[in-house]
């Protein structure tokens, strides 16, 4: 399992799994609280978990840079993304995006 989570794939795990939290936590906000209506719109709560969503990757891809730059490194952020992880950065923003509106959108069920 470490093995796994030490790859580029364990960065999607990853992205989707803190993506779909946060939708999931998010889509609380829709739910009525007594009379009152619900606090946001579902597109409002998808749009915000999505945003989140995407701040935390970017984030975290920076956070990344910063350690390497710590540890000796002399590129770029864009430089270094790319040439370290590739396709896989985008891939991950994807996955974080579609997991945040799958959770926005599967958010708890309450009455």
């Amino acid at each position: 399992m470490a093995a796994i989570l030490a790859s580029t794939f364990g960065l999607l795990i990853v992205s989707g799994a803190t993506g779909a939290a946060i939708g999931l936590l998010l889509a609380s906000a829709r739910v009525p609280n007594g009379d009152s209506p619900p606090a946001l719109s579902r597109r409002s709560i998808t749009w915000l978990a999505v945003t989140i969503a995407l701040a935390a990757v970017a984030g975290a891809d920076v956070a990344t840079w910063l350690i390497a730059r710590g540890e000796g490194g002399t590129l770029g952020l864009i430089d270094y993304l790319l040439t370290t992880f590739e396709l896989v950065i985008p891939t991950e923003a994807a996955v974080a995006a579609l997991a945040a509106a799958w959770g926005s959108s599967a958010g708890p069920i309450q009455r």
